[in-house]
């Protein structure tokens, strides 16, 4: 399920959002001050950049 992060526009408190549909979500109500003011902010996500690591091949161990 992808997650979606708001910010509310009333107290600024920033929220995560579990949805199954991305297109036909309702907008979510800010768990901290209750408005139904917030907008979908773009949020970062969590990836692996570079090598290394366990299961790797680096160097001179490799296969070759």
């Amino acid at each position: 399920m992808p997650i979606f992060e708001y910010q509310c526009q009333q107290c600024g408190h920033v929220l995560e959002v579990f949805t199954k549909r991305v297109g036909k979500s309702k907008s979510p109500i800010c768990q901290k001050c209750g408005s139904s003011e917030v907008v979908r902010v773009l949020s970062s996500f969590a990836g692996r950049v570079g090598g290394g690591g366990a299961g790797c091949a680096s160097g001179g161990s490799g296969t070759g």
